[in-house]
């Protein structure tokens, strides 16, 4: 069975050049972070302004998720960020 923390993880690239090459092209340069506990009505464009200060963006590089939760009914937002390293 697979980790949970490994599931998006790019395969080992080995002693292959090929495949050492791609992990390094298409895995190095981008970084993922997750943000948690932002007010319920922001948007995208807002925390494009706010986050861009730290670095590059990638395009579409914003992923937001809006839950609302079952015990006290309060929306809760999340978002993931992919910046260019």
């Amino acid at each position: 069975m697979t980790s949970m923390a490994n599931m998006h993880s790019p395969r080992s690239a080995g002693s292959d050049p090929a495949a050492r090459q791609y992990t390094e092209t298409y895995y190095v340069d981008i970084r993922s972070i997750f943000v948690g506990n932002l007010p319920a009505d922001a948007t995208e464009v807002e925390l494009h302004l706010k986050f861009e200060e730290f670095g590059p963006i990638a395009k579409n590089g914003i992923s937001l998720h809006k839950s609302e939760s079952s015990v006290d009914g309060k929306i809760s937002l999340v978002c993931f960020l992919l910046y260019f390293c």
